[in-house]
């Protein structure tokens, strides 16, 4: 494959993606025309509003596995402008940080937002279903237990626990001020000191006894979570028991008002949680790669290599529910435009500088967790791109480090030769061509004129009276078999340009 071929390639691949992109944006754009004409023409004949409900499974431990679908989750019902969020959760807690994470990016969801327990929201659970508007139970459900503790189940410091819980018990009473008794509920899960009071008097069970005892964390039942307490008998924390996320759609909606989209998880979120700490090595090893293919004759090996380590990347970005379509433009861009620089327009610095940059744009984009929101827009501050920049940074160490071992370990390997010189018509003498200044030998005059033994990238070797030498192209792209002409020298190599 030739190097012009090579570099059709890349444009050919990055209008595969824009067109890709645009096709996805014009779709969606449509799909919320469609819904607002919907809307609008149910205003009109006095109809009730159909709803676009989005379910997230919230199963297992809380890790980073979960974190994963529950983000990806949250942002795919954004873009497709859901109502209703609904979280069926069967969980028996897991790690507080992810904890928080999930319950930020549920604030950022603009419509309802149910939980639905079946069975089991303990620990971390709770905080999760918390943070939702209303909570439903199946009718085996339970609920509670939600103090922090260590990673292996241990109690923690105490002065540590108290900074943790203050921070919790907060953050609980700013997501439960719209119910009267939920932020009270959730302390008594998490402080087994605390004695939970309903207006004042303190909350007995059918039998008399007290609900949540001094040296005990609460946790309910479905049947308890629906129990009227307070001067106006509202239920102490639940909104409803229901078999199954359809029949409490149904009682919650009503039947035939809604359309439900159930998000399936599948093991390439494991997979993707394995190979996340790589990420940034096979992004670094995917450039490498790359460029070394675009410094050598042909297309083998490293650059299909070069191109799977990097769209390996990619997807983890994408499955971590970070990387949508703009940070791969953005890279394909930056590499074409670095290409044109080498290849085509060497010397003219803006291409390549352009290049560099989006090509750091689309590595930054596609590790930051960037929310786009309904309305277009997207939700982000420059707090986010630390976590980029680390992977970014470790990136280019990877390349520095892989770079000075392989020219370390293999000073004249064919790779050198490939990358520098090598060329179909057999091996260059390396003695000739860069020794030939430092040996003494008479380099030939400025305006000799002789033949292209290879592709100028912007070096290659030229063939002047029988010799070979080392040279450099001065401002154009110069292919095998052109005549050339020498117009100075550089550090023992000639200058050339095209022979007009």
């Amino acid at each position: 494959m030739t190097l012009r071929r090579k570099i059709f390639s890349l444009f050919w691949i990055f209008a595969a993606l824009f067109a890709a992109n645009v096709s996805l944006y014009a779709e969606e754009n449509s799909t919320k025309e469609h819904a607002t004409a919907e809307q609008n023409d149910s205003v009109r004949e006095t109809r009730p509003v159909h709803k676009q409900v989005f379910v997230i499974p919230v199963h297992g431990e809380i890790n980073q596995s979960n974190w994963y679908i529950f983000r990806r989750g949250v942002k795919e019902a954004l873009a497709k402008n859901a109502d209703v969020l609904v979280l069926d959760i069967n969980t028996p807690g897991g790690a507080l940080d992810i904890t928080l994470q999930m319950i930020d990016a549920l604030q950022r969801f603009p419509g309802k937002t149910i939980t639905f327990i079946n069975p089991d929201a303990i620990s971390a659970g709770a905080y999760i279903s918390s943070a939702t508007q209303e909570i439903y139970f199946s009718p085996n459900g339970r609920i509670g237990a939600a103090a922090v503790v260590t990673g292996s189940g241990e109690d923690i410091d105490t002065t540590m626990k108290q900074k943790i819980d203050a921070y919790l018990k907060s953050v609980v009473r700013t997501i439960s001020k719209d119910h009267p008794y939920r932020a009270d509920v959730i302390r008594a899960m998490m402080d087994e000191s605390y004695e939970l009071k309903i207006d004042g008097e303190l909350l007995l069970d059918k039998n008399g006894d007290p609900v949540k005892t001094k040296g005990e964390l609460l946790a309910l039942t479905s049947t308890e979570a629906m129990q009227l307490v307070g001067k106006d008998q509202r239920p102490l924390l639940g909104s409803g028991i229901y078999n199954d996320v359809d029949s409490l759609l149904d009682g919650a909606l009503g039947k035939g008002q809604y359309t439900v989209e159930k998000m399936k998880p599948s093991g390439i979120e494991s997979f993707a949680q394995a190979m996340e700490p790589f990420a940034p090595i096979l992004l670094g090893l995917g450039i490498m790669l790359i460029f070394f293919e675009l410094k050598s004759p042909g297309f083998g090996v490293p650059g299909i290599l070069g191109i799977c380590l990097i769209a390996v990347y990619f997807a983890i970005q994408h499955v971590a529910g970070l990387s949508g379509y703009e940070g791969i433009i953005l890279f394909v861009l930056g590499l074409v435009l670095i290409a044109v620089e080498i290849f085509f327009l060497p010397g003219m610095i803006i291409f390549g500088l352009l290049g560099v940059v989006l090509l750091l744009a689309g590595i930054l984009w596609s590790s930051a967790d960037i929310w786009k929101m309904p309305d277009g827009s997207f939700d982000f501050d420059w707090s986010l791109f630390f976590e980029p920049l680390r992977v970014l940074g470790l990136a280019m160490g990877t390349i520095m480090f892989v770079g000075v071992l392989a020219y370390k370990l293999l000073p004249q390997s064919w790779i050198k030769n490939r990358i520098v010189l090598a060329t179909t018509t057999g091996d260059v003498d390396l003695d000739v061509a860069k020794g030939a200044l430092s040996r003494g030998s008479k380099l030939p005059s400025v305006g000799a004129v002789g033949v292209a033994m290879t592709e100028f990238r912007p070096s290659g070797v030229v063939m002047i009276d029988g010799k070979r030498y080392e040279a450099s192209s001065e401002t154009t792209a110069i292919e095998r078999g052109d005549q050339l002409e020498v117009v100075g020298y550089g550090d023992f190599m000639l200058i050339v340009r095209k022979k007009a």
